[in-house]
This record gives structure tokens, C-alpha cells and sequence, in this order.
């Protein structure tokens, strides 16, 4: 799962699309942005922290907000200049297109209006809100003294102190795998960084937040896209440990299954082509003189093989029941399954892995000719 923690001006955005490295209102990425948010919550593939100051901020600055809806407002009341250029020129009926672009903008202003609400119940029903703990309070009074990111700028960012710091206290009670993952979101990279490097947390926010792993990102579109490559290595993750789950053996032998220390075991996790002495014997240009006698090949196959962790003794599954067998000693001629008694060798070739299983079928064939 991974952790979002966003601050306000990141909610803000969210909820009126203003692009502020450009000043710029988007169209409508900021619904999309908010569609993909509920859908990874949703999921639980992630997390949003919030806390009691985001709340507060939201309702101090839930006018600017509402930002693009004016900037439609202003549109939609003096509409007629955006025609007058029209009129001049076209001399067909405009009636329809006017009538057309001021629905447009009624639909476009309810649409923003209708978001914002949502936005503000994703933010209060959809988030973790954490405590700021009268500890976290001190240490940040003690930041604010003493001039350490974020206060490094001379700026009043008790606000944006509590809103990193308090998650960071609730994530280290909370993060205690790897599988985890946090990504703090602001595009304040004056308060959260040292100013060189503005994709980074400052050299003292990092040793604060320690060791809890925090990603900084400015853009919430950018940290949305790290959020999904991560979400997917986590199932990448959770698929291979799944595999290597179906795939472990415990150890067969005698030294290991003796032993109550410890549990042995291994990994049947390659694959070794079977084998068999009898194709090997088929001639093909014979088997065209006895048309009567069918000689089929095998059919092909391989059989999981791995080493015990602990004894590393080579253990394969037999290629007839499936039951595992362990190899001691390859200066053996021949193995036997001790399920069902077949015979085999394991050989060192040209093959990919450097290694066949040969299985000694020949008895069964000469049986089957002796009938015949």
C-alpha cells in the first residue's frame, strides 16, 4: 500500500485545477486526478493522511477553490463581447452558437461546483485523519526556535510541520515492512527543500523523518504515476513470493529431517528437461521397415529442480509421480524414485542448464517388444 500525505495547496489544486507553475487552469485533469484518487483508495492500494490542520486550511482558503467557477462566471456574464467580433463578420444566424457556448458554460460551471463538493467528501470521509500529538507540538515549537527545515526560510510553516511531521509519526507505528511505500506531495518546495535540489527533502527534514522513507513530490499528477509503478512492482512482488511460495520443498534428507533446530528448505525454482533412454534408441529409418510396431516418441516435459538452504544437497521432482527425490552423489549411475521406483540419471550436457535427466524406460520397451 502506498501512503499519500498531501498538503493544502495540493487539495487546493485538486479541487479548482489551477496550475500554478504555469497559472494556468486545466481543463478537466483535476476530475480525472480526483476519478483516479478514489479509485486507488478504493483498491487500497493507497492511503491518504490527513489531519485536523488540513481541515482547518481547507475551510480557511475553499474560495480559492472556487477560482475557475469565477473565472466562468465572468465568461458567462459578459458573453456578448466574445461575439461581437462574430456578428461583425459572420453574416449567418449565430443564434445557435450563442445559445450553444453560454450551455457550454453553464454545464462547465455546475461540473467544477459538483467536483469541489467532492473533493471536500473524498477529503473528509475517504482519509486517514491522524492525531498531532502534544509531543509532536514541542518538537515542532523546538524546530521553529532553533530556525531547522521547515523554518529555515524565516517563514511561519507550523502548518506545514504538522502536516509532514504528524504523518510521519503515525507512519513509523505503522510501517513495519518493506512493502510499504509514502509519498509526501507540495509544491511548497521552499519550505521543504534546501532550494538546490527542489526534487528532495532538506538534509534536516530527511534525518527527522528517518527512518521512515518519504518520497517528495512537487506535482500531484507525477506522484500519482510513481504511485501506480510502485503499486505495480508491489504486485510484481507479491506474484514472484507467491511463486517461490508454491514452488519450496522442505528438505528430504537424512542430516536435514533429523534435525529440530532449524526447518530446511529450498526451491524448486529451475527446470531440467526429462529424457528417455528409449527414444534414444528409436531408429527412424527401422521403424519405416515395421510400420506395425509404432515406436512414438515421448512427450516432452521438465521437472522442477533446487538445493536445500541449508545442506544444499540437489533435489528434483521424479518425472512420473512427482515425487521429490534428493541427489546425494552424482557419481551414482542411477537414482531410483522412492514412490515409484523409477529409475534415473541426472548428466551434465550442452543444454541450457547444463544438466538432463535421463530416465531408464528401456525395461518397460523391451517388455512391450517381448510381447509382441
Amino acid at each position: 500500500m502506498i501512503h499519500l500525505i498531501i498538503d493544502t495547496n495540493i487539495w487546493l489544486y485538486l479541487a479548482n485545477g489551477l496550475d500554478t507553475t504555469r497559472n494556468k487552469h486545466s481543463d478537466d485533469l483535476h476530475f480525472k486526478l480526483l476519478q483516479e484518487l478514489k479509485r486507488l483508495k478504493d483498491n487500497n492500494d493507497i492511503c491518504i493522511i490527513v489531519n485536523k490542520v488540513i481541515f482547518e486550511e481547507w475551510k480557511r482558503n475553499k474560495a480559492h477553490c472556487k477560482l475557475k467557477i469565477d473565472k466562468l462566471n465572468k465568461k458567462l456574464l459578459n458573453h456578448d463581447q466574445h461575439f461581437r467580433e462574430l456578428d461583425k463578420y459572420v453574416k449567418s444566424e449565430t443564434k445557435f452558437i450563442k445559445e450553444e457556448y453560454t450551455e457550454g458554460l453553464k454545464e462547465e460551471i455546475k461540473a467544477n461546483e459538483i467536483h469541489i463538493q467532492k473533493v471536500e467528501d473524498f477529503l473528509y470521509n475517504d482519509c486517514v485523519e491522524v492525531e498531532i500529538t502534544n509531543e509532536l507540538k514541542i518538537m515542532i515549537f523546538d524546530l521553529s526556535v532553533h530556525k531547522k527545515a521547515p523554518f529555515h526560510n524565516k517563514k511561519n510553516n507550523i502548518a506545514d510541520a504538522c502536516i509532514l511531521f504528524s504523518a510521519t509519526e503515525y507512519l513509523k507505528k505503522q510501517l513495519c515492512d518493506e512493502n510499504n511505500s509514502a509519498i509526501f506531495i507540495s509544491n511548497n518546495f521552499d519550505d521543504f527543500t534546501d532550494g538546490k535540489n527542489i526534487d528532495d527533502f532538506h538534509p534536516e527534514i530527511l534525518e527527522r523523518i528517518r527512518p521512515i522513507h518519504i518520497k517528495y513530490e512537487r506535482i500531484l499528477p507525477k506522484a500519482l504515476k510513481l504511485s501506480i509503478e510502485i503499486i505495480r512492482e508491489l504486485e510484481e512482488y507479491h506474484k514472484h513470493e507467491k511463486w517461490l511460495d508454491s514452488v519450496s520443498f522442505r528438505c528430504k534428507t537424512p542430516y536435514c529431517e533429523g534435525n529440530e533446530d532449524f526447518s530446511p528448505w529450498g526451491y524448486l525454482d529451475s527446470q531440467i528437461e526429462v529424457k528417455y533412454k528409449s527414444d534414444e534408441q528409436i531408429d527412424p529409418n527401422q521403424t519405416e521397415l515395421f510400420p506395425e510396431i509404432p515406436r512414438p516418441l515421448k512427450e516432452k516435459k521438465t521437472v522442477g529442480f533446487g538445493s536445500c538452504v541449508i545442506c544444499e544437497t540437489f533435489h528434483i521432482e521424479c518425472p512420473e509421480c512427482g515425487e521429490l527425490t534428493y541427489v546425494d552423489d552424482y557419481d551414482t549411475d542411477e537414482f531410483e524414485c522412492t514412490e515409484c521406483f523409477t529409475k534415473f540419471e541426472v548428466i551434465h550436457d550442452d543444454s541450457e542448464i547444463g544438466m538432463s535427466l535421463i530416465v531408464n524406460d528401456t525395461t518397460d520397451l523391451e517388455e512391450e517388444l517381448d510381447e509382441d
